[in-house]
């Protein structure tokens, strides 16, 4: 392949060049080493001549672990050729999609299933799958489905124009498509037009085994396999049951296996997980299945068949995949298999725990239940498990990931062409591709080759090898060498050879939990622990053992129900276990829906909830808009006269406060706090280091105790009544809530940001606790503040940016501006010319920025449409914008401090700054209106006070920021602490006016 060379410049003067290597597409960038992607992970090359613009996208992953990302490169071709930039781009194209077999700009179908799994199907595409699709100019139908049936409603009677049909949910909505297809007036040629899978459900079956344990959850490379994937045909069976035929795609199970599915539907919280839960349950539980199995068998050794799965995958990889052509019309396949027919067909006459039978290696991460299966052999896999023992089936689940179940001695396995049921009782449990069905007689037959999956590699995704032992397994012949090792998934599309062991690690994770667990079923072990000897052969043994009234075979028996006893019981705890653990697990992850009053205040708190609720709503009952001071209040231009007279006026109006009120309101140290505007009642929020807001009513009667004699009596050492509310979780310290801002319109809603990278908002009118934004990589949010309309926040993180978020739009649509190299620490909008930011950072500057020129980087910088979610633009992009002409003014003032600066924040008029520096100074800035009109930088940032202070807090203090009064009718003045336990005030000249201290403590 050529190694042509094109190079590009975007608006920033950035140059970008492009070489087609053998094996991928290598990007250079100025001041950045080279970037190689995978030609799979190219989705859209794209030339106007006419500007001479060239736009790529592809998808990137940075670390082996991290989900894909799409990235955009735009700029102009400064050349004259551009005939040869444009066959460039064409050829580029042509051979991530033609000279592949792929179709380009495919036609897609989309399903979207907002209440699957865990219910983040809408989100979670809308956020991250249709960015990718649109970047690679892929016409969209997009359906939310509302109610169960609807998609089946919708295929029976779609359009066949589509070039694929695309479910955002689990597996049920798959099932869902496939017989609505069933139904279609042409369902050949329905059958014909692929389907991928988005993975929004709880099991996912049929993405982990498109997919692999390793991808088989990322929505990213489901979104990947849509755009590049291959045609690859799949057998698909008909499910008669009473005169009524069903097309099912996955599984049918019946007994424990239908339990542990259809039985855990309460546990969907869970994810994959309530599966492993709902198999430990149906161990426990060890109801016998009572049905009778028939079946036309193709292949029953265990070994035949690993073994022609292996050399069917060394087949498939030595030959070319290429798409499927499109089929000719027509109807389902006709029955070929009649109830009546009896010929050539064995029923399995043993006692039954279970019978389970599918296509497809994978039913969820945990289990590789037909680890053999082939997608399109013309077979289906069927396992009959005999009642056993409890000990047998549990000793093979911990490496039932891998597919070890598959050679348990006593498991029923085969291939075959078509079997059927019978039941032996009413009760009982069929679950047909997850769906619950009646428990009745019904047939299944395969149709080879009917549907269509878009699929990476042709082939099911799966790592099966045989347990590595010299013993010989019954039924198979002896094996030499390494041949015991059958790989059947070599997934590696541009040819490179992956390590055997770079598995995925939470794959790794759920087999050790799982495996910890069973390991922990160690029942002849806890028989001895008791001390209850084994039965023994030895006559010294019998003969000490014997009693008049207890003969040998009576204590045989004793032992065994003592075995099975205990059995039972420990199995009953790992259950138990599994499901406390997979709750702790949840509640390690932030809560992202919304909360109300009795979930904040904790089970323990639910008597608090009256009296919390109506001292809001109370609050809510008259507005409480933020109060906005003269930008030209206390100027007396050079007047020192008058500025010392209104410091001696403050100075003796707060020499008359004393403390009235006391409380520890939250559990651990503060680290935020805001008061309420709301003028009859003293109303503080206080944010604390695990996530908890405190709400304190510090003049409200206090609580009443009981004395030793039952007497009442008001409790003396804390006053006001407050209320302690679990707004962000984990209650740990990755939850600290960084900063709280009441809504400057009406002071009916209470904001906080949290260090679990969320930000939410408390209503004071209804209760309810609403996430209103989060960061999606995990950057923790440090600040926040809000325009005087209280419709757009700023955030600031400790990567150094800024997000600008507005309220009245998704979540999603936000602009991020890499301002600093470093935190920035806080963030504050002059409240009378909203449109100055002032930052201050860990890089030791405090910056002033006009956001009016920052937003415009988006206009100028970015062809992204009105649609578009999580803009971005870095420091360098952001670095190069103020140099230019068009940037000008975006940058107004900065100022070096010695150290790093911990805050900064404008007065109620928006003239005067106050920042506070590890460097132990307070800076004090006064501008004059005139700057705030100019487009220019200000002429000077020197602070014109200094003032020392103390601000060395160490590792177990909270951080001190010198905070403004937000009072604008007394003359402006700030507070900060000391480390002498008291606060210090000071007028916005710099004069100490006072000095609380607490002297009780």
């Amino acid at each position: 392949m050529a190694q042509q060379e094109i190079v590009i410049q975007d608006l920033l003067r950035k140059r970008t060049s492009f070489t087609r290597e053998a094996l991928a597409l290598t990007i250079k960038s100025d001041g950045k080493g080279p970037r190689y992607i995978p030609y799979r992970q190219v989705i859209c090359v794209d030339f106007e001549p006419t500007p001479g613009l060239l736009t790529l996208a592809y998808l990137f992953r940075k670390k082996e672990t991290d989900p894909l990302t799409l990235v955009k490169i735009e700029g102009r071709y400064q050349g004259s050729d551009t005939e040869v930039v444009a066959a460039w781009a064409e050829s580029l194209m042509a051979y991530v999609y033609e000279d592949s077999g792929i179709q380009r700009r495919r036609r897609l179908k989309v399903f979207v299933n907002p209440h699957g799994g865990v219910r983040k199907g809408a989100s979670v595409f809308s956020k991250t799958v249709e960015p990718i699709f649109r970047a690679a100019q892929c016409p969209l139908d997009i359906i939310q489905t509302t109610h169960q049936g609807h998609a089946f409603d919708i295929a029976k009677d779609l359009a066949l124009d589509y070039d694929a049909i695309i479910t955002v949910s689990g597996d049920g909505l798959v099932h869902e498509v496939m017989n609505g297809f069933a139904h279609h007036k042409d369902p050949k040629k329905a059958f014909s037009i692929p389907i991928a899978p988005i993975p929004t459900g709880s099991g996912n079956g049929l993405s982990l085994n498109l997919l692999g344990l390793e991808r088989g959850f990322d929505v990213t490379e489901a979104a990947l396999n849509v755009i590049k994937g291959k045609h690859m045909k799949v057998d698909l069976f008909s499910l008669t049951q009473n005169g009524k035929r069903t097309i099912s795609f996955m599984s049918q199970a019946l007994g424990l296996m239908a339990d542990l599915d259809i039985g855990t539907e309460n546990l969907r919280w869970m994810g994959d997980t309530r599966f492993m839960v709902g198999l430990l349950r149906g161990v426990i539980q060890f109801k016998p299945c009572p049905v009778q199995l028939s079946y036309k068998v193709a292949e029953s050794d265990k070994m035949k068949m690993a073994n022609d799965l292996n050399n069917l995958q060394a087949l498939r990889n030595s030959q070319l995949q290429v798409s499927t052509p499109p089929v000719a019309s027509g109807g389902l396949p006709p029955l070929n298999h009649l109830p009546d027919d009896t010929e050539g067909w064995t029923t399995y006459d043993q006692p039954l725990l279970f019978v389970y039978a599918g296509k497809g290696p994978f039913v969820g991460r945990d289990y590789m239940a037909f680890p053999v299966s082939q997608p399109d052999d013309g077979l289906i896999d069927v396992m009959a498990q005999p009642v056993s023992s409890r000990t047998e089936i549990l000793s093979s689940l911990g490496g039932a990931a891998k597919g070890d179940t598959y050679w348990q001695p006593s498991l029923h396995y085969i291939k075959a062409h078509a079997y059927r049921v019978k039941p032996l009782s009413p009760k009982g449990a069929l679950a047909v591709d997850g769906e619950i069905f009646p428990f009745e007689e019904y047939q299944v037959e395969v149709h080879q080759k009917l549907a269509t999956l878009l699929s990476p590699y042709g082939y099911y995704a799966a790592n099966f090898s045989a347990p590595r032992s010299s013993k010989v397994l019954p039924g198979s012949k002896k094996r030499k060498g390494n041949e015991s090792h059958f790989k059947t998934f070599s997934p590696d599309p541009v040819g490179v050879k992956r390590n055997a062991e770079a598995i995925s690690i939470e794959r790794e994770a759920n087999i050790a939990r799982n495996r910890a667990l069973l390991e922990e079923l160690e029942l002849k072990q806890a028989v001895a622990g008791l001390g209850i000897a084994a039965p023994s052969t030895s006559k010294s043994v019998l003969k000490a053992k014997a009693r008049p009234v207890q003969p040998k075979k009576r204590a045989k028996k004793e032992i065994a129900e003592v075995e099975a006893d205990l059995e039972l019981l420990r199995a009953q705890e790992a259950e138990e276990r599994l499901v406390a653990e997979e709750r702790a697990r949840m509640a390690s992850r932030p809560r992202q829906h919304d909360l109300d009053l009795a979930i904040l205040l904790g089970e323990e708190e639910q008597e608090e909830i009256p009296l919390l609720a109506a001292t809001l709503q109370g609050i809510a009952q008259k507005t409480h808009p933020r109060r906005v001071a003269d930008p030209e209040a206390f100027t007396y231009d050079g007047d020192n006269a008058k500025q010392k007279a209104e410091v001696v006026e403050l100075r003796e109006r707060l020499q008359s406060m004393k403390i009235v009120s006391r409380a520890k309101v939250t559990q651990d140290r503060v680290y935020s706090a805001a008061y309420h505007p709301e003028v009859a009642k003293d109303i503080i929020f206080f944010g604390d280091k695990h996530g908890q807001l405190g709400i304190w009513d510090a003049r409200a009667p206090p609580d009443e105790v009981a004395d030793e004699d039952g007497e009442s009596q008001t409790e003396a050492a804390e006053g006001g009544k407050y209320w302690r509310l679990q707004a962000h979780w984990p209650a740990t310290s990755k939850s600290s809530i960084s900063s709280i801002k009441m809504d400057p319109v009406n002071a009916h809603n209470v904001y906080t940001s949290s260090y679990d990278c969320s930000i939410r908002s408390l209503s004071f009118e209804t209760g309810i606790s609403r996430q209103v934004y989060a960061t999606g990589d995990g950057t923790l949010i440090s600040s926040i503040d809000l325009s005087p309309t209280g419709n757009e926040m700023w955030i600031s993180d400790t990567l150094g940016g800024l997000t600008h978020l507005d309220l009245r739009e998704d979540a999603s649509r936000t602009s991020w501006y890499g301002l600093s190299e470093q935190k920035i620490g806080c963030i504050s909008l002059n409240p009378t010319r909203p449109n100055f930011l002032l930052t201050a950072s860990n890089n030791r500057l405090l910056r002033i920025w006009d956001s009016r020129k920052l937003t415009e980087i988006a206009a100028e910088l970015s062809d992204a449409g009105p649609e578009a979610t999580g803009l971005e633009y870095g420091t360098e992009t952001v670095n190069q914008w103020i140099n230019t002409k068009r940037g000008k003014g975006c940058l107004r003032a900065e100022w070096h401090h010695n150290k790093s600066v911990s805050s900064a924040y404008w007065d109620p008029r928006g003239r005067s700054i106050v920042s506070t520096s590890y460097d132990d100074k307070l800076r004090l800035w006064e501008m004059s209106s005139e700057l705030f009109t100019s487009t220019d930088s200000f002429p000077s940032s020197r602070p014109f006070s200094q003032l020392t202070h103390d601000c060395q807090t160490g590792k177990w203090l909270t951080i001190l920021r010198a905070q403004w009064s937000p009072n604008p009718d007394v003359y402006p003045h700030f507070t900060i602490g000391n480390m002498k336990h008291s606060l210090d005030i000071f007028s916005c000249k710099g004069d100490l006016v006072a000095r609380l201290v607490d002297r009780e403590k």
